[in-house]
């Protein structure tokens, strides 16, 4: 059994509390006498149901059926991340990198909000999960790091029974998306209140989501890519198997639309505008490069010989949507979408007019909006979509580097994305565009989704997005922890919370990462 793991809970201003406060708890199990501070989330296990139990009220059969459900699934997909293919008797796979996972028989259930709806929720059972590395001359059997997470795991099950044939090793090529979002919903907000002000995006320190989020990421992320690159470097593949890449979607033009408004009421100036966007595309590149840092120093943590045997890429803030929009504003003009469309629909490597050619006419972007929520659905899938060969082979020949692994023809194609389950319905979208691929191409591509459980929760898990209600710039007050009463002297930083939950060492190492871009 691994170890109690703590959870924060963030009480909003209301009341006669003025000010945000943070307590941390432990999951408890279904017991109607222990003491539930964050409601709907329970602990449970194969042995959760005992004659003399009097279990907690709100814990109904579909906790029950979810924790079956989604442990089954979990070990499927763990072997298959785990799983080395049939080997020929005189063959054997490479023993100098050992790797192991064992599944707890506990995890934890709980129903969360949807974001942007009433009286909607998701059942979900998130599996504890014990990942272990050992390095080359260690003792069999001896493990030199180990990691602890809850995760739950999605995929198609024939996808997933059809892939366990061969295993990871069977795929041409894996691929592990993942992002960020940028400040807070709060920031923002704050920096649109009266007009457009910049400057309240430019000195904003790192947000409490922002941190959280980077910590809790990038183990998942590292504890996955550890897993698969010990199994792939293991096998003699030929050189032009591709090695493992993550990418790492960091928003910039998806914040645009937010100024648009202002400009058309004349509430802030076309400078004020751009200057607004400044701040986003400077957050992108500093979150960006802390987050692919702290993936790297996770990752070699566990395998301190896997430097090439994977290649992380964020997403640049230079790109063409963003510079169209910039151009436009510069040029005195409204930006427009149909022009936009028409650009990306021009890019020479023809991935965008192929997956908008999937889309019904229903399913196109209206405005700007929509048109950057279909992008994050494009970053996961445009990886699956076919090129032709000619290029192929030329990428083959080329070294291998972030600008030509997208361009090759590969029909197996895994794609892990490791998200918040708050992001959960741009995967469910990309999941349907996928199916319209393999139905319509010789091209196979199978989407795993993989969600840390949360660790942040909103009074009591009453409210939906963390992201949205956090509190930054402000600092919530500490809950003491044997009174449960507030500390009024107290306040917890954004550092403060991480080293809580993730412990010290993560805590130091995300401040040194922060502060070598200036935040």
């Amino acid at each position: 059994m691994s170890p109690p793991t703590l959870f924060a809970d963030l009480r909003l201003a209301s009341g006669h509390n003025t000010r945000p406060s943070i307590s941390f708890h432990k999951i408890q199990p279904p017991d109607e006498h222990a003491e539930h501070c964050i409601q709907r989330f329970f602990r449970v296990s194969d042995r959760v149901l005992f004659p003399d139990n009097v279990l907690h009220p709100l814990f109904t059969d579909d906790y029950c059926e979810a924790f079956s459900r989604d442990k089954e699934a979990t070990e499927k997909v763990l072997k298959l991340l785990n799983g080395l293919p049939a080997l020929p008797a005189t063959q054997k796979a490479s023993e100098s990198l050992e790797t192991s996972f064992s599944c707890d028989p506990y995890a934890i259930c709980g129903k969360t909000a949807l974001v942007g709806t009433r009286g909607v929720e998701t059942m979900k059972s998130y599996q504890d999960v014990n990942f272990q590395f050992s390095i080359e001359g260690a003792e069999p059997g001896r493990y030199n790091f180990s990691s602890n997470q809850s995760l739950h795991f999605s995929c198609l099950p024939s996808e997933v029974e059809e892939a366990m044939i061969r295993g990871v090793s069977g795929f041409d090529t894996v691929e592990i998306l993942s992002g960020t979002c940028l400040f807070s919903g709060t920031l923002l907000a704050q920096s649109l209140q009266d007009g457009v002000n910049a400057e309240v995006l430019s000195v904003a320190k790192p947000t409490l989501y922002e941190m959280e989020y980077v910590a809790r990421a990038s183990h998942t992320i590292s504890n996955i890519a550890s897993l698969i690159i010990c199994r792939r470097q293991g096998l003699d593949a030929p050189k032009t198997i591709l090695p493992l890449n993550i990418s790492l979607d960091v928003p910039n033009f998806h914040y645009y639309p937010s100024v648009f408004g202002k400009l058309d009421q004349r509430l802030c100036t076309t400078d004020e505008a751009l200057q607004w966007m400044d701040a986003i595309d400077r957050r992108h590149d500093q979150i960006g490069s802390v987050i692919e840092k702290a993936i790297y120093r996770e990752i070699h943590k566990r395998i301190p010989t896997a430097t090439h045997h994977y290649k992380i890429c964020v997403t640049q803030s230079d790109n063409l949507v963003a510079n169209s929009i910039r151009k436009s504003l510069i040029n005195g003009k409204v930006p427009s979408l149909a022009e936009l469309l028409r650009h990306l629909s021009e890019q020479p490597d023809g991935r965008w007019r192929e997956f908008y050619g999937l889309l019904k006419r229903s399913e196109r972007p209206k405005d700007f909006r929509s048109l950057g929520y279909l992008f994050y659905v494009f970053e996961v899938i445009k990886k699956a979509l076919a090129r032709s060969s000619s290029v192929a082979l030329e990428a083959l020949r080329e070294p291998y580097t972030c600008q030509n692994i997208d361009r090759d023809v590969i029909s197996r194609r895994l794609l892990i994305s490791i998200d918040d389950i708050a992001e959960f319905r741009i995967y469910t979208k990309a999941q349907k565009y996928l199916k319209r691929i393999r139905d319509t191409t010789m091209a196979k591509p199978t989407l795993l989704e993989i969600y840390p459980c949360q660790r942040m929760f909103v009074d009591g898990n009453q409210r939906a997005h963390f992201y949205v209600d956090d509190p930054s710039p402000q600092h919530p007050l500490a809950v003491n922890e044997t009174s449960e009463k507030l500390n009024l002297q107290a306040t917890l930083s954004p550092s403060d919370v991480v080293e809580k939950l993730y412990g010290q060492e993560c805590a130091k190492n995300l401040n040194g990462l922060f502060k070598e871009v200036g935040l």
